[in-house]
């Protein structure tokens, strides 16, 4: 009993006195609450660039399956062996190089390029009147 009683007179007198007490425990307090807080930002900020990149996955398949299928189209329609089309949409653009490798099959390269700058490269074999199956 009697040291609490000697602890307490000391922070009692130390704090009347003030000689920098309050302040070190305020940059000590300072110091807690700025570390949670950049290790709060830190995580916040992978946690958004991880959706983005998976927003950016979901655009590319998107836009794998729309220019598949549009060139599909242009395939069934038209008699050339091998050619370029350039598919221009919202989210981003698709390259098509087809090259006749049968007599009905097609061997097709997807080059796909998104506003925020990634490209992804995908070949695939696609029948004349059919749906393409991945390589």
């Amino acid at each position: 009993m009697h040291i609490p009683n000697i602890i307490h007179s000391r922070l009692k007198r130390s704090l009347t006195n003030e000689q920098g007490f309050v302040f070190v425990y305020l940059l000590i307090i300072l110091l807690v609450v700025t570390t949670v807080l950049l290790h709060h930002l830190s995580l916040q900020h992978i946690q958004t660039e991880n959706l983005l990149l998976i927003q950016e996955q979901h655009k590319i398949q998107q836009l794998i399956q729309v220019a598949q299928h549009d060139l599909q189209e242009i395939i069934d329609q038209s008699s050339e062996t091998n050619g370029t089309v350039l598919f221009e949409y919202f989210v981003g653009q698709v390259i098509c190089h087809y090259t006749l490798e049968s007599p009905s099959t097609y061997q097709v390269q997807l080059i796909v390029e998104t506003p925020r700058g990634t490209t992804y490269k995908n070949t695939t074999l696609m029948n004349k009147s059919e749906a393409i199956r991945p390589e």
